[in-house]
């Protein structure tokens, strides 16, 4: 009972979840291992019994212990069994929870659980294990049951170690639960669990410590690329502020920035080439010009881009330009760049029939694909410059085969490409590799970069000379116009003067448009229908009438000349560069003079000098060294190319590859323009510096159930305008839209509508004579009287010294109304197409359809004097409602001073 009293105390504490167990065990030989110990512990005793010879009973108490330890023992050595089976499940279960150690974290809970289940059975092991030792050493009776239950709850803490250990599998509910002993057999293996557990958790810190490390060289990584492209395009932006011209080769995007920060031009270059070519020399920054650049694609091309001002000295010292031009090292390169148009107003050339100014919405012009009419303005000049309403310009080498794509796909760009294709290259085709050449400009405003443009730019021609204002004076006359398609005699020619002068028009010039030769080439009079071409000459002078002669480039195969200029190579050559070519001309099929070389412009200018030299029959007499007065020679020629195919099919010109057909144009304009004066091209190319006049034709529309001039004959007239050619002339009256202008479709009103207009431009020609109407003696005095009236008008304005400086220098003479206040963005959004300023002080506003006596006017900033009411003045700018314009009178307003804007405090907008 001692040892009972001695017995084992058990405290049990509870804290955060553990159970803490203080545990006295009494102080035993501890054998290597509970099965030994029990085998020897029954050898001992055994030897010690049969020693002792005990009494009979003591034996029975004996052998029934015996047989209790030995029941004890096998029941033992079974739960030990289980238990080793069960740590082997769970020491396979635990290799493979070490592959799955990111599921650790949620088995926390359940592993404490375990824990604590562990240590109880560990405990309860010890404490068996205990009891039976005491039992064979000091031969005393195992407890009972009962107290074996009451000590299982003392325990040692020094025995006790908390580890951790991985979920359990679920257990199989179609086995039997396990006994006690099962537990026996798990609490033996902790002890080789534990390291494995921790060697585990090592593994899992330092995977994850990997993980953090190559986390934190990606985020280094990642920063360090992006502080790396933010400042390689911070000194890229640099680059650009330092630099003219910038030109990134990767993306091909060439910048040119001039010294304000607004102006800059961009766009892609050199598209041709394929996008992963990089240039093999384009250094940032040329060593002997900051402002220039040089990029080689090998085999492909050379672009040169140069920047150049107009110096202090020039009176355009704020316009900046750079060249561009492309050297192609390859036959099959094709130069193709593209600039941004932005929404700006653009003024220049296209090839719409409509919204010529400013060019709106979409166009592609080709020049293999060109023929002369229905080309928009390229019907009348083949030239390629654009200016915005921004100062922006672009002007593009006109000898260059020039493809352009304006607002082609909608982006907004404008791109030109250089491609020697079609019928009109194929002799440079085959001679030379493609090459572009172009300007862009930029200034504080829109009339400074074209002033620069049209006169300081090395390439352009200065206007040589203007035309003696006698030849602006009056009005042209159509043969063709007052007799149609009959064959027209000397004897039609005098009536018609006799009947223009006896009706009051003075300054009169005839225009022979019909058919004047035997043969369209002879280039001398048919002397059937014109037997005494020195007698009509005469009386065309005592007439005040002057002679204009319609000539041609074609020679047709029954002239007289034909034979002549094939024997010596006078005309253009075919594909095949050995036999004369034949155009389709209006004139049937024809020879065309090669003006490209001196040996035909000097043959065709005698020809020509032969027909104002005939003393009485018109014939070729080139020997007469009679001097004729100036009155009696034909003086005026008017240069036509129909309206078909105006060149041979792949023509080939003497001169070689460096004929192209706009260097032909301008030739045969040149060489008219050395005897003829007054001198009338229907179609040019680069001839600005030749004071012609360039007719432009109106058209009549209907408008509902009215009739109406449209407004292209004025749009048209600011686009050449712009281009350098201020000598517009409105050359008759035409018809769109299915209207017909014979009999009496074209009413008197219309006429006298088209005559307000024509009158106030440079020159004009009449579609008809005024006595082919109803009424005609009414409808001849008013028209007389019209033309008087807006002649005078218009002859004050053309002498005025300072407008013909400046029309001299190039600009226009029918003038846009934003002209004089050009930096003004709201005058170019305006978009007026239906008003025209005459040179500085003069605007006119016609009106355009019949049936209407009235127009809203927009006077421009100004003081305005009302031309019919002279006591009348207004204050611009603003927009005068309503205002009166009775037939037989063209709305006029007249610049009596130029003042500041008045009209925010005067006015709100309308009168």
């Amino acid at each position: 009972m001692a040892d009972e009293d001695e017995g084992v105390k058990c405290d049990d504490e509870i804290s955060d979840g553990q159970i803490v167990f203080s545990i006295s065990v009494p102080q035993l030989p501890r054998a290597s291992s509970p099965k030994t110990k029990l085998n020897n512990s029954l050898d001992d005793h055994s030897s010690e019994t049969e020693s002792a010879r005990e009494p009979n009973a003591v034996k029975k108490d004996h052998s029934e212990q015996q047989q209790q330890l030995g029941e004890q023992k096998d029941y033992i050595q079974q739960q030990q069994q289980q238990h080793h089976q069960q740590l082997g499940e769970q020491k396979d279960y635990l290799q493979q929870q070490q592959k799955h150690h990111q599921q650790l974290g949620e088995s926390k809970d359940y592993l404490q659980q375990q824990q604590q289940r562990h240590h109880q059975q560990q405990q309860q092991q010890r404490l068996e294990q205990s009891q039976l030792d005491n039992c064979q050493n000091d031969e005393q009776p195992i407890r009972r049951k009962s107290k074996l239950k009451k000590k299982q709850l003392s325990w040692s803490c020094e025995d006790v170690r908390i580890f951790e250990v991985p979920p359990a599998p679920p257990p199989d509910k179609s086995e039997p639960e396990k006994g006690e002993g099962d537990h026996r057999k798990s609490a033996e293996t902790n002890s080789d669990c534990t390291p494995q557990l921790e060697l585990g958790r090592v593994e899992l810190i330092r995977k994850y410590r990997l993980h953090g490390f190559v986390f934190l060289i990606f985020l280094t990584t990642v920063l360090s690329v992006s502080l790396s492209w933010h400042y390689r395009n911070l000194a890229t932006q640099m680059l650009h502020a330092s630099q003219a011209v910038f030109f990134n080769p990767r993306t091909r995007q060439l910048t040119l920035t001039g010294s304000g920060a607004s102006r800059s031009i961009s766009g892609h270059v050199g598209l041709d080439m394929p996008s992963w070519q990089l240039p093999l020399h384009c250094p940032i920054v040329m060593g002997d010009n900051p402002h220039a650049k040089e990029c080689v694609w090998k085999n492909n091309a050379i672009m040169r881009v140069k920047h150049f001002t107009g110096g202090e000295k020039s009176r355009h010292s704020s316009v900046e330009c750079y060249t561009v031009s492309w050297e192609s090292l390859h036959p099959q390169h094709v130069p193709h760049d593209c600039f941004d148009i932005s929404d700006d107003q653009w003024y220049g050339p296209s090839n719409q029939s409509e919204s010529l100014y400013p060019i709106i919405g979409k166009f592609h012009f080709s020049p293999s694909n060109y023929t002369v009419g229905n080309n928009g303005i390229f019907s009348s000049v083949v030239e390629f410059y654009w200016l915005s309403a921004r100062g922006v310009g672009l002007k593009v080498n006109a000898d260059d085969p020039v493809q352009v794509f304006w607002n082609e796909t909608g982006d907004n760009r404008l791109c030109i490409l250089s491609n020697y294709t079609g019928p009109f290259y194929h002799q440079i085709n085959h001679e030379s590799a493609p090459h572009l050449n172009y300007t862009l400009c930029t200034g504080p405003d829109t009339l400074s970069t074209h002033a620069f443009m049209l006169n300081e730019l090395p390439s352009q021609k200065r206007q040589q000379v203007s035309p003696p204002i006698s030849n602006l004076a009056g009005a042209h006359w159509s043969v063709k116009g007052h007799l149609g398609e009959t064959e027209v005699n000397q004897t039609h020619v005098i009536k018609m003067a006799e009947r223009l002068q006896e009706s009051g028009f003075e300054d009169i010039k005839i225009t022979l448009d019909s058919e004047w030769q035997g043969a369209h080439g002879d280039l001398t009079f048919d002397s059937k229908r014109f037997p005494n071409v020195t007698e009509m000459l005469e009386d065309l002078s005592d007439l005040g009438c002057q002679l204009t002669l319609r000539v041609s480039p074609y020679f047709q195969f029954s002239s007289d000349n034909f034979k002549m200029g094939v024997a010596q190579k006078k005309f253009v050559q075919d594909a095949g560069g050995k036999v004369t070519g034949l155009a389709d001309s209006e004139f049937g099929l024809a020879a065309v003079a090669d003006v490209t070389v001196p040996e035909t412009r000097e043959w065709l200018t005698k020809r020509l000098h032969v027909i104002n030299r005939n003393s009485h029959t018109g014939s070729d007499d080139i020997a007469y060294s009679g001097e004729v007065p100036d009155q009696f020679k034909v003086r005026g020629f008017r240069l036509t190319y129909g309206r078909l195919e105006w060149l041979p099919y792949k023509p080939h010109f003497r001169l070689g590859e460096n004929a192209t057909p706009n260097m032909f144009r301008r030739q045969m304009t040149e060489t008219l323009s050395s005897v003829a004066s007054p001198l009338i091209v229907e179609h040019t190319s680069d001839s600005r510096h030749i004071p012609g006049l360039v007719p432009v034709q109106a058209e009549l529309t209907m408008a509902g159930d009215k009739r109406c001039l449209t407004t292209g004959v004025i749009e048209t007239a600011l686009t050449l305008g712009l281009m350098g050619y201020p000598y517009i002339m409105v050359d008759g009256l035409g018809a769109t839209n299915g209207s017909d202008l014979t009999g009496d479709k074209l009413s008197r009103e219309m006429y006298i509508r088209w005559l307000e207009l024509a009158t106030l431009f440079p020159a004009h020609q009449h579609p008809v004579t005024p006595w082919n109407f109803k009424d005609a003696n009414l409808t001849v005095a008013m028209v007389a009287n019209l033309t008087r009236q807006n002649e005078a008008l218009k002859m004050a304005a053309l002498r005025e010294k300072e407008l013909l400086t400046e029309v001299s220098y190039g600009m226009p003479i029918v003038r846009p109304v934003w002209w004089n206040e050009s930096t003004n963005q709201t005058a170019h959004a305006m978009e007026i197409k239906d008003q025209f300023l005459l040179g500085n002080k003069l605007l006119v506003a016609p009106v355009l359809c019949e049936g209407v006596a009235s127009r809203d006017i927009h006077l421009p900033r100004g003081v305005w004097q009302d031309y019919h009411a002279p006591a009348r003045y207004v204050i611009g700018p603003v927009t005068i409602r309503d205002h009166p314009t009775p037939l037989g009178q063209t709305a006029v307003f007249k610049k009596v001073a130029d003042t500041a804007d008045m009209a925010g405090d005067k006015h709100d907008g309308s009168l």
